[in-house]
């Protein structure tokens, strides 16, 4: 047998270059490492646990959304739906600011926050509809006006403005003060 006989199997790669999920998996190590390095992952952990712990009757909100959130008349099953709207302005404002490895750093640790110290919530929004609803609503035009109808129609309430305006106010207020949050903290790009 002649060495032009022989062949030699490279994993169906033809160039005989590494695979490139084996570039990516490098890849993602070493912008981990500068993470880690950089103080940004530590920042993430710590943002996400502060944000785990925002409820609607929270000390650390801002003004306005302790204004917004201060009506006596909201139940307990709308201060439910408050919360899961919270998480997910959390969720959906990191993801927008943030690298995708620090979001994805933040969100692990405020779920993780949730998971440890209040089971039954964590679970609630795990396993709930409601972000597939706030998903869909920040993808249209007027996001702002489908999140609160999206928040009215979760708290079957569709036809009450107020309601509708509360979750659209939530949703923006929230958003701004993770804003705040995240250029307070400095986070390296």
């Amino acid at each position: 047998m002649e060495d032009k006989d022989m062949k030699i199997f490279n994993g169906g790669n033809k160039s005989g270059d590494r695979d490139t999920t084996d570039l990516d998996i490098i890849a993602l190590a070493e912008e981990l490492k500068r993470n880690m390095a950089n103080g940004n992952a530590n920042k993430a952990k710590e943002l996400g646990k502060l944000l785990a712990g925002f409820t609607p009757d929270s000390d650390q909100l801002s003004d306005e959304l302790k204004a917004i959130l201060s009506d006596r008349a909201v139940t307990n099953d709308i201060k439910l739906q408050l919360r899961i709207l919270m998480v997910f302005a959390s969720e959906h404002t990191l993801f927008r600011l943030l690298p995708p490895l620090v979001a994805a750093t933040a969100s692990d640790a405020l779920y993780d926050k949730l998971r440890r110290s209040e089971y039954d919530f964590y679970e609630t929004v795990s396993g709930g509809t409601s972000f597939t609803f706030y998903y869909l609503a920040v993808k249209k035009d007027d996001a702002g006006k489908a999140i609160g109808e999206s928040f009215a129609m979760l708290c079957n309430a569709e036809n009450n403005a107020v309601i509708r305006y509360l979750g659209q106010q939530t949703f923006a207020l929230m958003c701004a003060q993770i804003e705040g949050m995240i250029e307070e903290r400095a986070f390296e790009k």
